[in-house]
This record gives C-alpha cells, structure tokens and sequence, in this order.
C-alpha cells in the first residue's frame, strides 16, 4: 500500500460526511492528540500538521504534539513496546488531560 497522508485520508473517509456543524456530534473525544516524530521520512510530520488544519475546520479540538529526532518506524516500535521518547510525551498528555477534566 501506497504512503498516504493522515489528511487525505481524512478527506476521503470522514469529511464527507460531516457538516459544519456535526463533527462534534458524532466525534468520540472531548479532545484528540495528533503525535508525530519530525524525523519521519516515510509520512512528513507535516502531513499530520494538515490533517489538524482540517480537523479544526470541522470543530474537533485537535492538538498537536511533535517530537524531534523520531522517525516513522521509532514512533511505531515505541508504541508496540509502551515506552520511549513518543510514548513518555503522550503518557504526559494524557496526565494533563486527566486533570484537566477533573477541574
């Protein structure tokens, strides 16, 4: 399978069917992370930086977290092995949200 950027298939697959005013409505998440190792060459972090542009157009709080020096396979061995420099930022992420929404 062809690299495809997170954007595209954004696009493609979920826009269509979200007015303006629904993506809230059906999204899952009061929030939603979007983490991505700049070193990527296989899908340009900036292509996660796109997919949040449009994310937002639609009403999805969207954030965004990038971590330097992770590339594309880094970031998936880190997560199938629930540790590293990408998993201990989100860890911390999902600390601060956990909090947040007890406030």
């Amino acid at each position: 399978m062809a690299n495809v950027s997170p954007a595209v298939v954004w696009e493609k697959t979920i826009m269509p069917y979200l007015s303006d005013g629904d993506a809230m409505r059906v999204w899952p998440c009061e929030r939603t992370l979007l983490a991505h190792g700049m070193d990527d060459t296989t899908v340009p972090y900036h292509a996660t930086a796109e997919c949040a542009r449009k994310m937002r157009c639609k009403g999805i709080p969207i954030e965004e977290l990038y971590v330097p020096g992770v590339g594309h396979g880094e970031t998936v061995i880190e997560f199938l092995l629930g540790e590293g420099k990408v998993v201990d930022e989100v860890v911390q992420w999902i600390k601060k949200e956990s909090i947040r929404s007890k406030l």
